[in-house]
């Protein structure tokens, strides 16, 4: 499997890669890397650097599958993508990831 992440500019994946980590790990999935990408939340993910390694990586037969944060559109912004798993017998996984909230600062 590969995790892949993308957020819009400035914001992290961090959180979001770490919660998609341990339930792959939970689910005994083998997961071969994890990619990112920033890009608008409406932007096509297909010309961004991340989705072309991931892209690799399920072509190949290396990643079996794609892991992706449910909500995050991936299958709306890449058009065609589940008939190209489809082809290739890989899956994808929408799992839940819960957002950091920013902390509120007390007024003095």
């Amino acid at each position: 499997m590969v995790i892949y992440v993308p957020v819009p500019p400035g914001h992290s994946a961090y959180s979001s890669m770490q919660q998609l980590r341990a339930q792959a790990a939970a689910r005994e999935w083998t997961v071969f890397a994890s990619i990112t990408d920033q890009a608008a939340l409406d932007d096509p993910l297909t010309e961004c650097p991340g989705w072309r390694s991931v892209r690799r990586l399920v072509s190949s037969g290396t990643a079996g599958g794609i892991i992706v944060p449910r909500g995050s559109g991936v299958g709306r912004r890449i058009p065609g993508l589940h008939d190209w798993l489809r082809q290739r017998k890989a899956s994808l996984a929408h799992l839940p990831v819960t957002q950091a909230r920013p902390s509120r600062k007390s007024a003095l």
